[in-house]
């Protein structure tokens, strides 16, 4: 995927941060109900994506340039589910096991973090890290742990800079071991911050 077409996918990335004002101003049972419900016509649209020919057809027209190919399979499978369904699930998720604050600063790292690091390593980078580079993985790094240092959550220094290197690495490693950035880094993030800074999980809002 060249540049353009992961500025395109990252656009709609940074879009979603619309959620993160919903998480915000809904209370927990209404976040979960929204975003249950997404997550319930996603899955739909994705089946339906993978198994219809018509529906396959207008998806590849209108979203051939910003889907990576295992993405754009006929045939049903969670491999194939887009990295859309995945930011829904992992929103959700986030919503279900942490407090409010928790959520939006795990969702804030899986969109402002992961994007930034797309773009400088389609940009300028160089050295290659398995399907990645240092130079992204270096810009991950840097504005996760920016976003932590501003979330003011009762961290210490050493533990943001822990968040912030067990989350990149996390980042780094996904497309190797098979699983969905988006999932993972919002959950790692999520509970290494609950877990240093002593937050229960399962938070009312």
């Amino acid at each position: 995927m060249n540049i353009r077409q992961e500025l395109e996918r990252k656009l709609i990335h940074l879009s979603s941060l619309w959620m993160v004002f919903a998480i915000y101003f809904f209370d927990k049972t209404q976040a979960l109900i929204f975003f249950g419900s997404l997550l319930i016509i996603f899955f739909v649209l994705e089946y339906l994506r993978m198994t219809n020919e018509i529906v396959g057809k207008l998806a590849s027209r209108f979203f051939q340039n910003i889907m990576r190919p295992r993405e754009t399979v006929q045939k049903f499978s969670f491999r194939a589910l887009t990295g859309s369904f995945y930011f829904i699930l992992a929103v959700f998720l986030s919503v279900l096991l942490f407090s409010r604050e928790i959520a939006i600063v795990a969702v804030l790292i899986m969109v402002i973090s992961d994007t930034i690091a797309a773009l400088v390593g389609k940009s300028i980078g160089k050295v290659r890290i398995y399907d990645k580079t240092l130079e992204g993985s270096v810009a991950f790094f840097v504005t996760t742990y920016v976003i932590l240092l501003v979330a003011q959550f009762e961290l210490s220094h050493i533990h943001i800079f822990l968040i912030a290197l067990i989350v990149t690495l996390v980042e780094l490693t996904a497309n190797k071991i098979k699983v969905n950035d988006n999932l993972s880094i919002t959950l790692c993030s999520g509970f290494l911050i609950a877990i240093l800074s002593n937050s229960p999980l399962m938070l009312t809002y």
